[in-house]
């Protein structure tokens, strides 16, 4: 508790609803050099979720049992010489819904985040000084902004 009018007056429960998270994760990499300056990769991670609520404060009867399975790829081609460098990536990325984001209600329930993000980057450095540019697009799909509400 960060802040009490009056202080705290004894052992009185704050929260006493059960939520349990279970996150499993399995990832892989694979690197490439296909010449001697080329690079390629591509990293897998494999997520599963599972969300078990029981209830919050201002909805005790809501219940919530979901689990999420997502696949997230990251496929990428770099180059380096001398004083350049540079890369390419494509990558998709998918997340779960915290747990206060479904507090709504039962006809209110979240999805899932889902992006794509586009990656170009370059950069040249020297012993007189270096600069790097990085130029990315990401589309989201139900992104989760700040009201918990899907965009």
């Amino acid at each position: 508790m960060i802040w009490a009018e009056h202080g705290i007056t004894g052992p009185d429960i704050y929260y006493d609803h059960d939520a349990f998270k279970d996150d499993l994760n399995s990832y892989a990499k694979l690197l490439q050099k296909f010449s001697k300056n080329w690079n390629a990769y591509i990293d897998l991670q494999y997520r599963h979720v599972k969300y078990d609520i029981n209830g919050f404060e201002d909805n005790p009867d809501l219940v919530i049992k979901n689990n999420y399975d997502f696949l997230n790829p990251k496929l990428g081609l770099s180059y380096t010489d001398k004083e350049w460098s540079g890369y390419f990536s494509y990558s998709i990325a998918n997340k779960e819904p915290n747990r206060d984001d479904f507090e709504a209600g039962k006809d209110q329930q979240p999805k899932p985040e889902h992006l794509n993000d586009i990656e170009l980057g370059i950069a040249r450095r020297s012993s007189k000084y270096s600069w790097v540019a990085t130029f990315y697009y990401m589309k989201y799909r139900d992104q989760l902004v700040l009201t918990g509400k899907n965009q």
